[in-house]
């Protein structure tokens, strides 16, 4: 009987380590795609810290790193990809649903890494019927270096490479958390509440009754939860107006435009056939603008100041960027040759 009762006890016992076990090794378990990944995110950003050492001492000791995280990078994708060649690299990304991206200047490499989390054919009218092939873009697992040593400001919302509109949520990621963790933190009661910063105003007016769900109303009592619903609807909010812009970047593709204006007209006709109020106040922001955007938050600031009407609308949206968009069709801004020094890594094609 306790003989019995002791092989019961080793027996559960075991059960249980393997149960643990199983449950660790499923926890921990990383596949070569995510080895390879974070080996290539290393090698990256070592390629980044080297650009920015300060001195002689921490460039060295940087690039001993680099070359460190190169060797791993070599071990890793030995009979997968050659590291050094881009063609390789972008093939071994692409196949596994991810757009990856490269530019090399004389100042240094610039490197993009998202997953491509949703593609196709989309036609609109802008008003002309544009028709296009399309990759939008996950959180990028890489940032481009601009957007690395500058900030998310740096970012834009669409590019076009070889035929194809890639569509970026990643650039307005991190203001929706902020406005998401602002406002679950502050727990508002009235429309009013909102006012607290212009970009949780203008969220307000894009998504009033999703706001009203998650903050107001509180239909949900998991945070992570509320955060994921409230994101997606956010993001369902932007596409209309982000396809809009797609589609004029790929309307302009065979232009001989500047790459500036180029951003101007798809940011400009999103905006004026779609209006939507973040992505406006994001424009009207000049701390949130980048190279490609700032003259056109000092115009957009403009023809606020000219407007009569005391309330931002849907309508003076539409009619304000239509203006501008009018107004800089013959302007010298269209065919100006840019210094590349001042645009993103990543729109240099």
């Amino acid at each position: 009987m306790v003989k019995k009762f002791f092989t019961s006890r080793y027996l559960h016992l075991s059960l249980a380590i393997l149960i643990l076990y199983g449950i660790t090794w499923y926890i921990t378990y990383t596949t070569e795609f995510e080895k390879v990944t974070d080996r290539f995110r290393r090698y990256c950003y070592a390629d980044y810290e080297v650009r920015t050492s300060q001195t002689s001492m921490m460039k060295l000791k940087m690039e001993f790193t680099r070359d460190q995280f190169a060797e791993q990078l070599r071990s890793f994708s030995a009979n997968l990809f050659d590291y050094g060649n881009e063609e390789q690299v972008r093939a071994y990304f692409s196949s596994r649903d991810y757009f990856y991206d490269s530019n090399k200047t004389d100042a240094g490499n610039s490197y993009c890494l998202a997953p491509i989390i949703g593609s196709g054919q989309h036609e609109i009218n802008i008003p002309e019927t544009v028709a296009f092939r399309y990759a939008i873009l996950g959180k990028e697992e890489i940032l481009p270096f601009s957007v690395y040593d500058e900030g998310a400001w740096a970012s834009v919302f669409v590019s076009e490479k070889n035929g194809t509109v890639y569509l970026y949520t990643g650039t307005i990621d991190s203001l929706l958390r902020w406005c998401f963790a602002i406002l679950w933190r502050l727990k508002p009661q009235t429309e009013k509440d909102f006012d607290i910063d212009g970009a949780t105003h203008y969220l307000y007016l894009d998504l009033p009754a999703v706001c009203r769900e998650v903050f107001i109303e509180r239909h949900f009592d998991d945070e992570a939860i509320a955060r994921e619903y409230f994101l997606e609807k956010a993001f369902e909010s932007l596409m209309p107006t982000m396809f809009a812009m797609a589609a004029r970047m790929a309307a302009d593709r065979e232009t001989a435009f500047s790459t500036r204006y180029k951003y101007e007209r798809a940011y400009l006709t999103g905006l004026a056939v779609r209006p939507h109020y973040t992505l406006f106040n994001f424009l009207a922001t000049y701390g949130l603008c980048n190279t490609l955007t700032r003259s056109l938050a000092v115009e957009v600031r403009r023809q606020l100041r000219m407007t009569i009407a005391p309330e931002i609308n849907e309508a003076i949206i539409s009619q304000i960027t239509q203006k501008i968009l009018t107004e800089r069709q013959d302007s010298a801004l269209r065919d100006m040759i840019e210094d590349r020094r001042e645009l993103p890594d990543f729109c240099h094609r």
